[in-house]
């Protein structure tokens, strides 16, 4: 989820993984997401791990800042 510096949703999606994902370790992954730029000044991308099995667990997150020009 991409988030401008107030803390709105600007974007979301979903990101593919690029390999085998059955690990504990990072995998590559590819996504895309499409925005109209908000104002300028700071905002977050937010990654989360998403968990497709049945423990339904929260995943991890990273936490990316960014700035908007």
């Amino acid at each position: 989820m991409l988030l401008d510096g107030r803390g709105n949703a600007v974007a979301q999606g979903s990101a593919t993984a690029q390999g085998a994902w059955m690990t504990t370790e990072f995998v590559p992954f590819s996504a895309v997401l499409r925005f109209e730029s908000p104002q300028p000044g700071r905002g977050r991308l937010i990654l989360e791990q998403d968990d497709p099995g049945e423990r339904r667990e929260p995943g991890d997150a990273l936490v990316v800042p960014v700035v908007f020009k």
